[in-house]
């Protein structure tokens, strides 16, 4: 059992660090204005990782097992990274709209791509400032992963069961497993900017230029 579960986490844990280095390269691509240091490059990286493994997207058939694992093992890590995913979201929204909408657009599209590999999760999200925007990431989603990969990403409902909840909220979430709280949406108008940049993305992936 401990065997499997490590051979899990190497290639749970190789997977990863292949999107990571994806998303900084479509970055970069993307927005080649941007100066990408030493100390920015960490800080997205972390923050991916925060993305990827705290928030769902490594769920086993048994459990969140990374979350547990960070939990009990290094969980000043864990506050590390939460730290660095809110330090980002308010840089990106506040300071430079553009890098907001392009960072957006890769970590939906990588996601989106990640999730179809780690399968097996439910995830509900939960706005109180912008109704459409969850209509938006949910038909998105919907339309990007097809039933086989049984991710389904759907509106909040206090009646149903989730594995996480993205929520810019401070309610209490019972019906699941982690909350994962949001200050930031885009609204409306950048969700259709990061509608684009997705739609841009997956032709060039087609045709091989991404």
């Amino acid at each position: 059992m401990m065997k499997l579960a490590y051979d899990e986490h190497i290639r749970s844990k190789n997977i990863l660090y292949r999107y990571i280095e994806q998303f900084t390269h479509s970055l970069k691509k993307q927005l080649p204005q941007l100066e990408l240091n030493e100390q920015l490059e960490g800080k997205i990286i972390q923050f991916y990782c925060r993305i990827l493994v705290f928030d769902g997207y490594l769920i086993t058939e048994t459990g969140p097992l990374y979350l547990k694992y960070f939990k009990k093992h290094r969980p000043y890590y864990l506050a590390v990274l939460e730290e660095v995913f809110q330090e980002l979201i308010d840089f990106y929204k506040t300071d430079n709209d553009l890098l907001f909408i392009v960072f957006h657009s890769l970590m939906i599209d990588n996601t989106l791509d990640y999730s179809k590999v780690m399968p097996h999760t439910t995830i509900a999200i939960e706005s109180g400032a912008d109704p459409v925007l969850v209509n938006f990431y949910t038909r998105q989603i919907r339309y990007q992963i097809s039933d086989d990969y049984h991710v389904i990403i759907s509106p909040y409902h206090i009646d149903k069961t989730y594995d996480i909840v993205l929520s810019d909220q401070f309610n209490n979430h019972p019906n699941a497993t982690f909350t994962y709280r949001i200050r930031i949406f885009p609204d409306a108008e950048q969700g259709q900017r990061i509608k684009g940049i997705i739609k841009e993305l997956n032709v060039r992936k087609i045709d091989g230029s991404l």
